[in-house]
């Protein structure tokens, strides 16, 4: 069987990421790009957007869905349960998904705080890249109760292969650019701001 090509999903019955909006927008844009038309999906019903992803996962068993957006643990739950993944959100790109976010007035006000967030940030990275995944998976397992140990360890294993954890705490043109082609494309945003105008390396003096 050849392998899934993104437009293959404009005739599919696909299940999107509800708790939060960025995935899909950047699957959006994606999709978009392959030349799909997400607006023609939604409308004959084959876009659904209001389940959870357990809920997804239910969906997809009961072969009410033919594709489904997750992120980890319910990635790692899916494979488990023997689905496959057909599409990475890493091999799209670089894209940033998490950054702290404050005002410019705060920025400039309370820089020393900032600076030490970003080298406690940058502590944390350099601890994960030197420990790896399983220890991570270890000293993290308080934090994720109800997730056993080992879907606990493959989440993780399979971030750290695709570069999930940054080496650095300096945010990506790249990855900020593509983020914010996404949004706006999208509509999630108005107006598309540029890196310049958004972002400010604390772990650089000035």
């Amino acid at each position: 069987q050849p392998p899934l090509r993104l437009k293959d999903l404009a005739a599919m019955r696909l299940g999107i990421v509800s708790e939060v909006p960025t995935p899909w927008y950047c699957l959006r844009a994606d999709l978009e790009d392959a030349g799909v038309d997400t607006a023609a999906m939604r409308s004959a019903g084959r876009l659904v957007d209001n389940l959870t992803m357990p809920q997804q996962l239910e969906a997809l068993a009961a072969g009410k869905l033919d594709v489904v957006q997750l992120f980890e643990p319910d990635a790692s739950r899916a494979l488990a349960d023997g689905n496959a993944i057909l599409y990475a959100a890493s091999s799209r790109g670089a894209t940033c998904y998490t950054a702290f976010i404050t005002s410019r007035e705060s920025a400039t006000k309370r820089r020393e705080e900032f600076v030490a967030l970003t080298r406690a940030t940058q502590t944390v990275l350099d601890w994960v890249a030197d420990n790896g995944p399983a220890e991570l998976a270890r000293v993290t397992a308080s934090f994720f109760p109800s997730v056993p140990q080992n879907l606990l360890r493959a989440a993780y294993e399979r971030y750290h292969r695709a570069g999930l954890w940054s080496r650095t705490t300096a945010v990506s043109k790249t990855g900020f650019e593509r983020l914010a082609y996404s949004l706006h494309d999208g509509g999630f945003i108005a107006h598309r701001a540029t890196y310049a105008e958004c972002v400010q390396d604390f772990g650089r003096r000035t």
